[in-house]
């Protein structure tokens, strides 16, 4: 079937996601390397009963953020600039884009498949 076996359970979720292996060079090479995977594998994967989504998050308030500003000659004003670019006024939580990968794997997320979830803050509106 060229898809693998093994899968995780989420913690707190009763739901399994399966891992897909990275996509061959032919196919990572798209337009849009977000969205392109979920896309390329939904068709052949939704036969199998397996949905493919992905999730294109905004600037998220992590580590590599930290070190990432902490680079700028002004980090508190670098700080200030990125939070002023979402248009939501803050930057987005781990857990916020978390949640949403629980609810893609979920029951209520059955007839989703093939879909780029955009949690960004409202930033590509």
């Amino acid at each position: 079937s060229g898809l693998p076996s093994e899968s995780r359970r989420f913690p707190n979720a009763p739901v399994r996601a399966r891992l897909l292996p990275p996509l061959p060079q032919r196919e990572r090479i798209a337009p849009c390397p977000t969205a392109s995977p979920a896309r390329l594998r939904s068709p052949p994967a939704a036969g199998q009963g397996i949905r493919c989504n992905a999730i294109a998050p905004g600037t998220v308030q992590s580590p590599s953020l930290d070190g990432r500003i902490a680079a700028f000659a002004d980090p508190v004003q670098a700080r200030k600039d990125f939070i002023a670019r979402q248009p939501l006024g803050r930057l987005g939580e781990a857990r916020e884009i978390a949640a949403l990968a629980v609810s893609l794997a979920g029951d209520e997320s059955a007839y989703t498949t093939g879909s780029v979830m955009v949690a960004d803050g409202g930033l590509t509106l």
